[in-house]
């Protein structure tokens, strides 16, 4: 796509893409991976995401 600009409009700062829930050692699947939870972002006009991180 040509002629478009993303402009930061909405900011979602807490998504959990492939995230450790309680100290997990694997990875647990969400239903959301980074490509499909950016796409659907952008459908719905949220053009910035922040993944939640779990501190130890």
């Amino acid at each position: 796509m040509t002629g478009y600009y993303a402009l930061p409009s909405v900011i979602n700062g807490h998504t959990h893409f492939n995230s450790r829930y309680l100290g997990a050692k694997e990875i647990i699947p969400t239903v959301d991976d980074y490509k499909s939870g950016s796409e659907m972002a952008i459908a719905g006009g949220i053009t910035s995401i922040i993944n939640f991180i779990i501190f130890k």
